[in-house]
């Protein structure tokens, strides 16, 4: 790629060297900036296409390899995202070989040993979403209480629900989660109120219909203590399963090929990201209910580099 110094450089030498053309510099350097202000609007074209491609897909209810799934699916996490209960748990590590492209990547530091589930140098909130969702909320609260590493702080905001899930959560419970009832806003402005009243390290964000594996948490610990300047780390890199661990991550930029080469960085579930980068970048956007992942994914992304599996 030549830099537009260069070029406006050899643009130069040509209106120079080839008088015959009657080329002044300052009409060519006018033409090389109505071909950038062309390229810079169809970068941000794509850009927003990406979104709103994301978007879409999301409406139909999330990511299943390319196909969209219905509503409701209970999931679990850690390290692929598995479909209960029509596939089983992957027995072996899948190949990503030849995928070129994905973001900028930097070595991963060896020689690590694994982490112990009874130790982090950072602290974890789970912020949990829900309205009407009762049942499905309690099983996501159960499967975030029961990790390896538990969380320092389980955060549950309520949309007001009808159907009893305050409640539920608060008898079943009691003081293990933080619960906090808001009218319906939807899912962003439940997450930022969430995110405003934690105060651990790393925020691990649960969707009330999803569940996570045992080794959730330890993964995303690992993650983080492998890759210490990663904003962000999760577990389903691209929407796909399998059973890697944090050994195996891509650590490195994904602004670019999220804003521009409509690459994906997982679902929700499966994502953590530094509390104090979420704050810095906005957190979730509340006037969006769907894709609200995604725009935050590229706010968090322009502070720092992800680590994934």
């Amino acid at each position: 790629m030549v830099s537009i110094g260069l070029l406006e450089a050899r643009t130069t030498a040509v209106a120079r060297s080839r008088p015959e053309h009657q080329m002044k510099v300052p009409q060519g350097r006018r033409r090389l900036q109505a071909v950038v202000q062309v390229k810079s609007r169809q970068r941000l074209t794509a850009a927003k296409e990406s979104i709103d491609a994301a978007t879409n897909l999301f409406e139909l209810g999330g990511f299943d390899g390319e196909r969209p799934l219905s509503h409701g699916p209970i999931f679990r996490f850690a390290g692929r995202r598995v479909h209960e209960p029509s596939a089983p748990l992957p027995d072996s590590t899948i190949t990503r070989s030849g995928r070129q492209g994905q973001m900028t990547q930097f070595p991963a530091p060896g020689g690590l040993p694994p982490m112990s589930p009874d130790r982090s140098p950072l602290s974890f909130a789970v912020v949990i979403p829900t309205f009407n969702r009762r049942d499905l909320v309690l099983a996501a609260i159960h499967s975030a209480l029961a990790q390896e590493l538990p969380p320092d702080e389980v955060l549950v905001v309520d949309g007001e629900s009808a159907d009893g899930t305050v409640e539920a959560v608060r008898a079943t419970f009691g003081d293990r989660v933080r619960l906090f009832a808001q009218p319906n806003r939807g899912p962003s402005a439940a997450r930022n109120r969430a995110i405003a009243e934690s105060t651990s390290d790393v925020v691990a964000f649960l969707d009330s219909d999803n569940r996570w594996r045992s080794h959730h948490v330890l993964t995303l610990a690992e993650l983080f203590d492998r890759h210490p300047q990663a904003v962000a780390a999760g577990t389903s890199r691209d929407y796909l399963q399998g059973s890697e661990t944090a050994h195996d991550a891509v650590f490195g930029d994904v602004a670019v090929p999220l804003l521009l080469e409509r690459r994906g960085i997982g679902f929700l579930s499966s994502v953590a990201v530094r509390r104090g980068d979420l704050l810095a970048s906005g957190a979730f956007p509340e006037a969006r209910w769907y894709g609200e992942d995604i725009e935050m994914y590229i706010q968090v992304a322009l502070r720092g580099p992800f680590a994934l599996i």
